[in-house]
């Protein structure tokens, strides 16, 4: 016969943590997947398409694919950035300058990127070699990189407040 003991507080709290820091990992390498599946397969492919059925443009094939890459450098960066935060998670150091520090360098990144991608698509607008479904897609991509720099320079600010406010608890106790 099995007896069902409730856990205590202090149990809950750490599956929580556990689940919580298993779920932020797989988020974390599920977007690095995702990533260098579209930077090192999908662009390559689409581009060599672009290329073979539009010869007069083939020459945009690698200034487009060095620009993608670029754009992937960073966004790994960033993602290598919240692999340091999940970290400190796991080790139960959420709320850090450092962390605070971290999420405004991905809240960096993020502007970058956005500005990479509106540089890009203005320059092949320019050049009159824009898709405008393309064009969507770049400008979906813009927002999102504008809504992860406005979330994470948030989370910056929270994070900074909340390692303030536990150091001054910290010094009470």
């Amino acid at each position: 016969m099995v007896i069902y003991r409730q856990k205590t507080p202090e149990e809950e709290d750490k599956l929580l943590k556990k689940d919580l820091v298993g779920l932020l990992r797989a988020v974390l390498v599920l977007a690095a997947l995702a990533g260098g599946l579209a930077a090192f397969w999908v662009a390559p492919t689409i581009g060599k398409e672009f290329a073979g059925g539009l010869p007069e443009a083939a020459w945009l094939y690698w200034p487009c694919l060095i620009w993608i890459w670029v754009l992937a450098g960073v966004y790994f960066w960033g993602v290598g950035v919240g692999f340091g935060i999940v970290g400190d998670i796991a080790r139960d150091r959420s709320f850090t300058g450092q962390n605070a520090a971290r999420l405004m360098l991905i809240a960096k990144l993020a502007l970058t990127d956005a500005v990479l991608v509106g540089a890009g698509t203005a320059a092949l607008l320019a050049i009159g070699y824009m898709h405008p479904g393309v064009l969507m897609l770049f400008a979906a991509v813009m927002m999102a990189g504008l809504a992860m720099t406005v979330v994470s320079a948030s989370l910056s600010r929270l994070t900074e407040k909340a390692a303030l406010l536990q150091s001054e608890s910290d010094l009470t106790v």
